[in-house]
């Protein structure tokens, strides 16, 4: 547990300040030893104020030998390169989410991390979160037995605020659902996404700010997800339905506040009355510490001593990212194993 891991992280943008960086500042499994910018004012200036040494070149940042892992944080058009060249320098690599922007893309990297037998990681944030966890553990337990039906949507107003830059609600929030599909679904035992259906909006620049998708797994369970980046009141929220075959579960976040319900068949009525449940102590972590609590987590993966989402997960993702995108495009429902090679599976 004395080990420190040194990060090298490349792309700085006021949310890696506050995440990423800070979160570096404090922990205790890992340390900040190089950042990278093309910018080399901001380059320097992040290198003043966190630690490390400033680098405007990725590749000679790659050659530091105190960089023993990277952390991506660029635009997604960036994390294939980046993250083959990371590997290739013989580095443990965290890559930001969505791992990329295709699925070939996403099967080259997560090949290379598989052929360069380095840890590896995807930033999937909500896998540290408290609420997050808290609904992985109850499905755990069984405590609304087998899922039947998922229903998530995520909601945040980010699109409609003043310079809002470009984005595409499916890449940027629709890869958290996608995750929390899969992981609470492995819990739940509500199977492996096997066939999706999609819509989605344009907005008059051609983005994505809104999409709604269902989906069927292998075990019939279904997968009702959306995703809105123009909805008024929202900060970065979830309203998140669970129903098992004993029961249901609520979970409602937004950004620092989180809750859940439960309710199961013949508690308090035949139907079931919903009631709060309080989230454990053990996964209780505040807003203020959640940064460094997390890259500790992530450190601990690339040291072997923690599970974490990897390249081979983030590739699952992808799949289903790509299914949904064709399904859009094509109007017609997909079968995942239509786009290619499933050995991920």
């Amino acid at each position: 547990m004395n080990e420190r891991l040194g990060f090298g992280v490349v792309g700085v943008n006021p949310r890696i300040r506050r995440s990423i960086l800070a979160g570096l500042s404090r922990a205790r499994q890992a340390r900040l030893v190089a950042v990278c910018s093309r910018d080399p004012v901001k380059a320097a200036q992040t290198a003043a104020e966190f630690g490390g040494v400033g680098y405007t070149s990725f590749d000679e940042m790659l050659t530091d030998p105190q960089v023993e892992a990277v952390f991506i944080c660029t635009p997604h058009r960036l994390h294939h390169p980046m993250a083959l060249a990371a590997f290739a320098a013989g580095k443990r690599v965290v890559c930001e989410k969505p791992l990329a922007l295709t699925l070939a893309e996403a099967e080259e990297m997560a090949a290379a991390a598989q052929q360069s037998g380095l840890p590896n990681a995807v930033n999937f944030t909500y896998h540290s979160m408290s609420g997050h966890r808290a609904i992985a553990r109850l499905l755990a337990e069984g405590t609304v037995g087998r899922i039947q039906h998922l229903s998530l949507t995520y909601w945040q107003a980010r699109q409609k605020l003043p310079g809002a830059p470009p984005g595409d609600a499916l890449l940027e929030i629709g890869s958290h659902l996608i995750d929390l599909v899969y992981w609470w679904s492995e819990f739940g035992q509500a199977g492996e996404i096997r066939t999706v259906s999609s819509q989605e909006v344009l907005d008059e620049r051609g983005q994505v700010p809104m999409w709604s998708s269902l989906a069927r797994t292998d075990r019939d369970a279904i997968v009702t997800i959306q995703g809105n980046r123009t909805a008024a009141g929202w900060r970065n929220g979830m309203d998140c339905w669970l129903v098992g075959d004993a029961g249901t579960l609520g979970f409602t976040f937004d950004t620092d506040t989180a809750s859940i319900q439960l309710a199961r068949f013949g508690d308090g009525s035949p139907e079931g009355i919903l009631h709060p449940v309080a989230i454990p102590d053990d996964l209780q972590v505040s807003y203020q510490d959640f940064p460094h609590v997390h890259l500790d987590r992530l450190s601990r993966a690339l040291l072997g001593e923690e599970s974490f989402p990897d390249f081979a997960y983030g590739l699952r993702v992808q799949h289903a990212l790509e299914a949904l995108k064709v399904a859009a495009q094509e109007k017609r429902w997909v079968e995942l194993a239509e786009l290619g090679a499933s050995d991920h599976e």
